[in-house]
């Protein structure tokens, strides 16, 4: 930071802290890092570096705050979460509860930063509203897989080819890793518990998954018990990392609470897909890979080598 910059920074800050537009920073974990008055008093924030969903949970408990029209918090919590982030830039409305409308901007930054500026338009087009709910609503549903409520393989289709033209269309050169994910052995499992048991393992899954990946990631379920990690701004090194950590996590899991015995791993291939052209081609490369950790023994992690695909 220059001179000038550090000088002007208190100034900004002022400015920032005085408009009545909310403007709010996430880092890369949904920690808020900054949040002016406005967005503090719209979204009902007490504390300091509180995680986006603590501050969504409790304005649903108190009946304050944004309006959330769900009858489980914690799915749609989950719901949420799974998506937030993973496009580069979005724009929504919302009501608070009040009658105060608020268009919502969200940038995502390389780094996993979010900004977030909302704006009161309750004075626009109010008989339009409702049927613009009722439409981003209907494609939140078509978008989620119904069961464990993270994405689903058209959600990730999609946002896996619009990265690809906005990558086309920029100078943007950085890394970008996807893994394809599968539970080992899921299917003696299903036999020999139940597909209760199956089922609660994999919602188990998508938890532990969604706990442990940036605010950027995409992590979705293409099929059965496979799934997909989308990593931009993300080397082989550190994606492998990071799935290294999840993996020894999913490992030392019980899913089933009062029974020990039930455990599981999972396998994945994971790939650069940063030089790629083609989604589907992508997604092969990384299936590919990952049926070598299953011939190898599974409960593994198999990348190709640095700059393989490009």
């Amino acid at each position: 930071m220059t001179r000038s910059n550090q000088s002007l920074q208190p100034d900004f800050i002022a400015m920032l802290d005085d408009t009545p537009n909310c403007v709010a920073v996430f880092d890369e974990e949904d920690r808020i890092v900054y949040a002016n008055d406005a967005f503090r008093e719209m979204f009902c924030v007490e504390g300091s570096r509180q995680f986006w969903s603590e501050i969504m949970r409790e304005n649903y408990l108190k009946t304050r705050g944004p309006i959330i029209e769900t009858d489980d918090i914690d799915a749609w919590l989950k719901s949420a979460e799974s998506r937030r982030g993973t496009d580069p830039y979005r724009a929504f409305e919302i009501e608070l509860h009040g009658g105060v409308w608020l268009w919502v901007t969200e940038t995502m930054f390389a780094d996993g930063t979010m900004l977030l500026i909302a704006s009161d338009i309750s004075r626009l087009r109010p008989g339009t509203r409702s049927l613009r709910l009722q439409r981003d609503s209907a494609l939140r549903a078509s978008f989620t897989d119904e069961l464990t409520d993270v994405p689903n393989r058209r959600y990730v289709m999609l946002q896996l080819e619009e990265w690809r033209k906005a990558r086309e269309s920029s100078d943007d050169r950085s890394e970008a890793c996807l893994a394809v994910i599968d539970i080992d052995h899921f299917k003696p499992i299903n036999d020999e518990y139940g597909h209760e048991i199956g089922d609660r393992i994999l919602v188990h899954f998508c938890e532990i998954f969604l706990n442990n990946i940036r605010l950027n990631d995409l992590f979705g379920r293409i099929g059965g018990e496979e799934f997909v990690l989308f990593m931009p701004h993300c080397n082989l090194e550190q994606a492998r990392e990071r799935l290294a950590q999840i993996a020894q996590k999913v490992r030392n899991s019980r899913p089933v609470e009062g029974c020990p015995k039930i455990c599981y791993t999972f396998s994945a291939g994971l790939i650069d897909i940063s030089q790629d052209d083609d989604v589907e081609a992508s997604l092969r490369r990384a299936d590919d890979l990952l049926y070598d950790a299953k011939d190898s023994g599974r409960d593994r992690i198999v990348s190709e080598s640095p700059g393989a695909g490009r």
